[in-house]
């Protein structure tokens, strides 16, 4: 798979957020494929591009999250209109996605601390 394939799956998956431009989803796919270790011009393995795809959304979520934060209730006789929860409904989303992040690509460590028997 190659980086204008990943960018299509980018855009495809948050076509339905008006605020994303192309060039902010390219520069966020750059910064995944960064943050996962691969270079700008390389061809990708199948478990490679889901790996980088996941922390696109990861980052493009905590954007969306950050973006809404300031979002508001309002009302005015019978019309109201209420976006005080979309920040949160983001972070929900972005906690998902950082479970999953952690559950498939995260190495347990087998160390652990114990405590010394003499303070027991």
């Amino acid at each position: 798979m190659t980086k204008d394939e990943l960018l299509t799956q980018l855009e495809q998956r948050f076509s339905g957020v008006a605020s994303l431009t192309i060039e902010y989803l390219t520069a966020t796919l750059n910064e995944a494929m960064r943050l996962e270790g691969f270079g700008s011009s390389v061809s990708f393995s199948d478990a490679d591009a889901t790996r980088i795809m996941l922390r696109a959304r990861i980052l493009v979520t905590e954007d969306l999250a950050f973006n809404t934060a300031s979002y508001f209730s309002f009302k005015d006789g019978e019309e109201s209109v209420d976006k005080s929860r979309t920040s949160a409904n983001y972070l929900t989303l972005l906690a998902r996605l950082n479970a999953e992040y952690e559950a498939n690509y995260t190495q347990k460590s087998g160390f652990k601390i114990m405590k010394r028997l003499d303070r027991l």
